[in-house]
């Protein structure tokens, strides 16, 4: 199955069942707004969905606004690989680990097993780590570019 995202006037060209619609938020959020407004008895409930959308819309932000500007975007590979960093990294912040010292160890894995990815990458994925893996991956780096990593 794939995914399209559509505005509004899209609504009618995704007639198939191989194709799962997905709206752009801003326009969602536009439809909340004005039934918020519109609907004094419904506000409340317009409010609570805005508020989950600006939660969602902030996940993706960083994303959003430089997909133009990475490099390969218009390239199938770049968009998948660009996909699966947007996850590693997402993941890393909600585990509060620190993604360069993270990439680093999962990297010189990499350079360990001859420049090939290791037997087991689970063992890389948070709920997965050790306590003492865990604390060490959460702390701040140090070295020359230890001010670089936030």
């Amino acid at each position: 199955m794939g995914f399209v995202l559509a505005t509004c006037s899209q609504r009618t060209f995704m007639r198939t069942r191989k194709l799962l619609l997905a709206f752009c938020w801003a326009h969602v959020r536009r439809d909340f707004v004005r039934v918020g407004k519109g609907y004094p008895e419904l506000a409340a409930w317009a409010l609570m969905w805005l508020r989950q959308i600006r939660v969602l819309y902030r996940l993706i932000r960083i994303s959003a606004v430089g997909r133009k500007n990475y490099y390969g975007s218009g390239a199938e590979w770049s968009g998948r690989l660009a996909v699966m960093m947007f996850s590693i990294f997402a993941t890393l912040a909600l585990w509060k680990i620190n993604p360069r010292k993270w990439l680093l160890w999962y990297l010189e894995a990499c350079a360990a097993g001859g420049g090939k990815s290791p037997d087991d990458p689970a063992s890389f994925l948070p709920w997965n780590l050790s306590e003492a893996r865990l604390t060490d991956l959460q702390s701040p780096s140090s070295g020359p570019h230890a001010a670089d990593v936030t």
